[in-house]
C-alpha cells in the first residue's frame, strides 16, 4: 500500500467514524432534545471513550452543527431541484414542502440556527470552518430564492421591487408557514392546516391559488 493509499484510507476512516457520532448525537437529539446531547451521553451510547468524541468535536456545539450542516445540505439538494420548475410559483410551493420535511426532520431542533446565532460565548468555541460551511449553506439556499425571483415572470409581484429584497419575504413564508402549523404546541391550540395556510400565502402573494 502507498503512503498517498494509506493518508486516503485514514482519511475514509475517519470522516466514517465521524458521521457514526453524529448518527447517535441525532439520535439522542430527536428523543431528547438540545439539552439531552451531550459529549458523555453521546460517547456512551455510541461506546466510545469521552476521549475519543473529543478527536472529532470539540463540544456539544459542534455536534449540533454537524447534524444542523447535514439537514441544511439535504435542503439545499431539494432546492436546487425546484430551480428547475418554470413555474415559480409552483417551485416556492414545492420549496415551502421540501422546507417542511426538513422541519419535520428535524423535529425538536429545528431552532438550532437561532441556538448557534444567539449564543455568541459557545459559538466562538466553534470551528470558524464549520462557521463558515453554515454560511455558505444559508447563502445558497436563499440564492436559490433569488434566482426564482429574478424570473421575468416575478416582475409584476415584486412590482418594482429589486429580486434581492424579495428574498426574506419568500424565506419567511416558506419557513413561517412550517413553524406555524406544524410545531406540536401551536398547531394542537391554532387547528391552522399547513397546506390551506401555503395555499392563502400563495394567494395573498401572487393572487394564484384558492382563496375559498
Amino acid at each position: 500500500m502507498t503512503i498517498k493509499r494509506f493518508r486516503e484510507l485514514r482519511k475514509s476512516q475517519k470522516e466514517d467514524r465521524r458521521q457514526a457520532i453524529t448518527d447517535t448525537a441525532e439520535e439522542i437529539l430527536t428523543a431528547k432534545g438540545i439539552d439531552g446531547v451531550a459529549i458523555r451521553s453521546v460517547a456512551k451510547a455510541a461506546g466510545l471513550s469521552v476521549g475519543s468524541i473529543y478527536v472529532y468535536f470539540k463540544n456539544k456545539e459542534e455536534l449540533l452543527l454537524s447534524i444542523l450542516l447535514r439537514h441544511l445540505a439535504a435542503l439545499d439538494a431539494a432546492f436546487e431541484e425546484r430551480i428547475q420548475e418554470q413555474d415559480p410559483v409552483k417551485a416556492f410551493k414545492a420549496m415551502a414542502h421540501d422546507y417542511k420535511d426538513y422541519y419535520l426532520q428535524c423535529g425538536r431542533y429545528i431552532s438550532a440556527m437561532g441556538y448557534f446565532y444567539e449564543q455568541g460565548d459557545k459559538t466562538k468555541d466553534i470551528n470558524p470552518d464549520l462557521m463558515e460551511e453554515l454560511n455558505a449553506l444559508l447563502n445558497r439556499i436563499l440564492e436559490k430564492i433569488h434566482l426564482i425571483l429574478a424570473r421575468p415572470a416575478m416582475a409584476p409581484m415584486l412590482n418594482g421591487l429589486e429580486p434581492a429584497r424579495g428574498i426574506p419575504i419568500i424565506w419567511s413564508m416558506i419557513t413561517g408557514v412550517a413553524e406555524l402549523t406544524l410545531a406540536s404546541a401551536r398547531s394542537a391550540q391554532s387547528g391552522f392546516d399547513f397546506e390551506q395556510v401555503l395555499n392563502d400565502a400563495i394567494h395573498v402573494l401572487t393572487g394564484r391559488g384558492n382563496a375559498s
